[in-house]
């Protein structure tokens, strides 16, 4: 159906570039040249059977606001039972209970007769009437499309080959007509051959052939019009030939076939006539004196006055085709009207407007407010069916039934798409899709940590016995024992020479007059929205905590003296060079045999994770090394839980990112990923850090429908090649992107005008690497819309997706 609704699309924005023609036609009439009335409805007619568009920011969703129009597919006959009550897995029984007594359909008694005689007619005409409901309107609609244009084709195709049967009969013209056309194919340059006929079958003159064009002459015209208007009808026909109005014609009946529903079309088509008319008396009164202007305007009536009811075929082009603007051709000739410049440029500018509005689809939306997930069709019906539940509580959305059915998807995509001129994608992907029961659609509100919050998860995290600073600023003396302990190792793996240079830099700069501000409550803080601050223990080690004043953002790490490096950050594959030292010190950095067991470790973090309240799911478990003073290492281990939502869990792979403000993603999330990191060493927890924090909701929808694969295999493509294939353009380099992963999810995004509520949205993660030939590779990942298919981006806010959009305001 893909093909139909791209036809009406079509239709709906070539009628508005028709309408557009006729108004400028109507308010300018004569004062625009017929050279840019033929360049308006060049434009109409490509818009009519050109089957692409192509991408611009200006389109006619953004000038002319249109409502979404809602499709109401219909229901199977398992559904509309589902809605009943009954199960879709529930089976007939046969045994019917009657007391005491069981009888099976065996020992019932039955007319034998009427069943044999009525059974299999009922069972027929049941089965037509299930099928005819199995037709969804689209179905039919496309049907009769269909069925039109076939008709409309085979009819003009008739008519044609009808006309060329009996051109075929007519005589060549004689050689004085033959030496007129040889003349005026000179004056107007026609370089092609032409041949010229005369025929009783019509009886006007007319041009026709696509490869071979021919002028037919009613027989005898020249001897009853005169030597000197004839001449005049030739040069007419050939400046058909040679404004190749015969091809246009032949796709003009492409289109008419195409769009046979629309009647503007032909409107269109009847106008468009009207003015190739003018525009090649226009062409023929430029190639003649004064004098035969007169002599032409008189060849048109002559004409009139013997012809009837012209017999042609469809792409065949007559001396008058109308003859109700005879009058309006003549008086052009005789009094021609003073062209208007600012005429011609307003009709222009309206031309420029209809290309970039009609002939191209909307760039990724860039939002004029904060972005926000909007809700589909789907979404919409199952809000409404839950606000007509009786006796359902006011703050509890209850999501409308809806089957499931599980997302058909390829197990392995490999594909190659290399006819990009600076990008090529090629898909090596496994497609994972977690089993479930449901694609939920499922909200959460906000979880905002008050400073009583705070000040529990310090005493939690530390010993109980501490200062609190604001600031912590380390002395000269403490850089010197940095400094002295880093140089024992220099030249090993351990250390390179910009930790050294480092070291002596922050020496040089030390003072060991510090005094850290030391404060007893946190109003004492800094009135910042984020806030840092430094734990001082029994045996002097400096911890830091970070929160954010009413937000739901919370960091501990039990020393900042200490760096972490996770496993997967730290992959041979994620090593750059000049950035991270030597290969030799990157790989140093990596974890060994952890000190912990993992059991133990992720018993220590569930621990935490239940003291916290936090209910969130672990995602995936790593080793992780702990480095101080760039010398010392010990290996634990680093938990990373997500929201998990019927077996569907926020996806954490490896892979940075990065949001083109020319095609940005549709929606953003309320306040970011929500995700819980803790690390646990032989010492107990080392870090945690807690973003995001939410708690759980109600379900809006139970399942909601998923967009076909292949169009969301089809969207990750072209999206790529939007945000990157000027990548390699600004470098004069194929970039290459190879796809490893694609798997489904969830995220959470925005609800409009609720910025303290999210919704979790079901979610395809894509798994990428991109590099140019001969450079390291760079993994990436991208996410987008299981339900509609739109580019999503949860790991940035709405405030910070507007910045990069707007950076203005």
């Amino acid at each position: 159906m893909e093909l139909f609704t791209n036809i009406l699309e079509i239709t709906i924005f070539s009628s508005i570039m028709i309408l557009i023609v006729l108004s400028i036609k109507a308010i300018f009439g004569n004062k625009i040249n017929a050279k840019t009335v033929s360049f308006l409805w060049a434009l109409v007619l490509i818009r009519l059977i050109m089957p692409i568009t192509f991408e611009s920011p200006v389109h006619m969703d953004s000038i002319i606001p249109v409502k979404p129009v809602e499709v109401v597919e219909e229901q199977s006959p398992e559904a509309a039972k589902a809605e009943k009550g009954f199960s879709a897995n529930n089976t007939y029984n046969n045994n019917f209970d009657y007391g005491d007594a069981q009888i099976t359909p065996s020992d019932t008694k039955t007319d034998t007769i009427a069943n044999s005689q009525t059974e299999p007619t009922s069972t027929i005409f049941a089965q037509f009437i299930d099928y005819i409901k199995s037709i969804s309107i689209w179905t039919v609609l496309f049907a009769a499309w269909a069925i039109g244009a076939v008709v409309t084709m085979l009819t003009s195709t008739l008519k044609m080959i009808f006309f060329c049967g009996k051109a075929k009969r007519c005589a060549l013209a004689d050689n004085s007509l033959k030496q007129m056309l040889e003349q005026h194919k000179k004056t107007i340059c026609v370089q092609r051959q032409v041949s010229i006929i005369e025929c009783e079958y019509v009886d006007m003159p007319v041009t026709y052939g696509l490869f071979v064009p021919k002028i037919l002459l009613p027989a005898g015209l020249a001897n009853s019009i005169g030597h000197e208007k004839m001449s005049l009808i030739i040069m007419h026909e050939l400046c058909h030939i040679k404004r190749l109005d015969v091809l246009k014609n032949y796709a003009w009946l492409v289109a008419k076939i195409i769009h046979w529903f629309n009647p503007l079309v032909y409107l269109a088509f009847k106008t468009y006539i009207d003015d190739v008319e003018l525009a090649c008396d226009e062409l023929v009164l430029k190639n003649i004196s004064e004098a035969g202007k007169f002599v032409y305007s008189q060849s048109l009536l002559d004409v009139i006055k013997i012809s009837n009811k012209g017999r042609k075929a469809p792409v065949v082009l007559s001396f008058c085709e109308n003859k109700s603007k005879l009058r309006e051709r003549v008086e052009t000739m005789v009094k021609p009207k003073t062209k208007s410049r600012s005429a011609g440029f307003a009709a222009m500018l309206l031309a420029i407007i209809m290309i970039m509005a009609c002939f191209t689809t909307a760039c990724q939306p860039t939002p004029e407010e904060p972005v926000v997930y909007q809700k589909t069709e789907v979404y919409q019906e199952s809000e409404a069916a839950a606000k007509t539940e009786e006796d359902a509580p006011e703050d509890v959305k209850t999501a409308a039934p809806v089957d499931f059915k599980p997302i058909e998807v390829p197990e392995h995509i490999s594909e190659v798409y290399d006819d990009y001129p600076y990008l090529s994608i090629t898909y090596d992907a496994d497609v994972v899709v977690p089993e479930t029961t449901a694609y939920p659609v499922t909200e959460v509100s906000k979880r905002v940590f008050s400073e009583e919050d705070f000040l529990s998860y310090i005493d939690l995290l530390t010993d109980g016995n501490y200062e609190m600073y604001s600031e912590w600023t380390l002395t000269k003396d403490d850089y010197l024992v940095k400094m002295t302990k880093a140089k024992e190792y220099e030249g090993t793996e351990r250390v390179i020479q910009d930790n050294l240079n480092y070291l002596q830099e922050r020496f040089d700069e030390a003072t060991n007059a510090v005094v850290n501000p030391r404060i007893t409550n946190l109003s004492e803080l800094p009135s910042d929205s984020w806030v840092n601050l430094f734990i001082k223990n029994e045996a002097n080690t400096i911890s830091r905590f970070g929160f954010e004043r009413n937000g739901n953002y919370f960091s501990y790490t039990r020393d900042e003296a200490v760096i972490q490096r996770p496993a997967s950050l730290t992959a041979d594959s994620q090593y750059v060079k000049n950035m991270d030292g030597s290969f030799e010190h990157y790989q140093w950095q990596q974890p060994c045999e952890p000190d912990i067991s993992q059991e133990d470790a992720y018993a220590i973090a569930l621990e935490y994770k239940d003291i916290f309240g936090n209910d969130l799911d672990l995602y995936y478990a790593e080793t992780c090394s702990f480095i101080k003073d760039y010398v010392d290492k010990t290996t634990g281990w680093q938990f990373t839980f997500t929201r998990s939502i019927s077996n569907l869990q926020t996806i954490q792979e490896t892979g940075g990112y990065s949001v083109d403000p020319n095609h940005a993603p549709s929606y953003a999330s309320p306040w970011g990923e929500e995700t819980l990191t803790i690390t646990v060493d032989k010492d107990g927890v080392f870090s945690m850090g807690w973003q995001g924090a939410s708690e759980i909701g109600s379900t809006v929808i139970e399942s909601a429908q998923h967009m076909d694969f292949d169009l969301i295999q089809e969207r990750i493509t072209n999206q790529l090649n939007y945000i990157c294939a000027s990548w390699g353009e600004n470098q004069n380099k194929v970039l290459q992107i190879k796809i490893t992963k694609i798997q489904l999810g969830i995220s959470m995004m925005s609800v409009k005008d609720e910025p303290d509520i999210g919704e979790y949205i079901p979610t395809w993660y894509v798994s990428y690497s991109c590099k140019f030939e001969g450079e390291d590779e760079e993994l990436q990942q991208i996410m987008f819309s299981a339900i509609d298919g739109s580019y999503i981006e949860p790991r940035i806010t709405n405030e910070k997706l507007m910045q990069m959009i707007d950076p203005q305001g």
